[in-house]
């Protein structure tokens, strides 16, 4: 039996919450088990953006100070952050700008808005010559489409592969370029990477990026 849209997110969402913790302490177990050769908290992806779990309260002065981070970008409810992470006043008396893109774990999509204004919140700390945060609850799917959609915009679809496949972590779900993120919303994010030469045609194509 289908269920009316209403009913399907408000399942959706208790799912969500009802699953937080235990998936959380399963991030947490899986970086100590399986070591930082396999499983990392973070890991930075190019100059500017670094992709992880939740910025716990405790890693806010090796974010800061190790790796240069000025702004973040929160892609969580607020009841996932709300008493593990620095609230947006706490950021910003670290000297950090938090952007906040609430998406619905498990089975939330981040939408061509919050994706445009994740990439702009990303460029514009890049042209500052500071890093930018990226984060869901485990880093595994919405923060990495996020990090995706920013790899298309600043670098080419190929520098997708190239930068995600550099740190090798094979626990992300980008799946969204495969399923989730319909070829609309990729026309809707136009590619800064322009092709030389006779291949200059080939930057008008949409790009089709399959999951890692």
């Amino acid at each position: 039996m289908l269920l009316p849209p209403f009913a399907e997110e408000f399942l959706c969402r208790a799912a969500a919450r009802a699953l937080f913790y235990p998936t959380l302490l399963y991030t947490a177990l899986a970086c100590r088990v399986l070591g930082p050769r396999r499983r990392r908290w973070f890991d930075r992806v190019d100059a500017t953006v670094v992709l992880g779990a939740l910025p716990l309260r405790g890693l806010t002065e090796q974010l800061v100070k190790q790796e240069n981070v000025r702004g973040v970008i929160t892609m969580n409810e607020p009841y996932e952050t709300r008493f593990l992470c620095n609230s947006l006043e706490e950021w910003r008396d670290a000297g950090v700008e938090q952007l906040t893109l609430s998406t619905v774990d498990f089975t939330g999509v981040p939408s061509p808005q919050q994706l445009h204004a994740g990439v702009a919140f990303a460029l514009k700390y890049a042209a500052l010559g500071h890093s930018v945060y990226v984060h869901c609850k485990a880093g595994r799917s919405r923060s990495a489409t996020m990090v995706a959609a920013y790899l298309i915009q600043a670098r080419g679809p190929p520098h997708l592969f190239l930068s995600f496949g550099m740190f090798g972590q094979q626990h992300l779900h980008c799946t969204c370029f495969s399923c989730w993120w319909k070829p609309d919303h990729l026309e809707e994010i136009p590619c800064s990477h322009a092709e030389q030469g006779p291949n200059k045609q080939m930057q008008h194509k949409k790009a089709t990026v399959f999951g890692i």
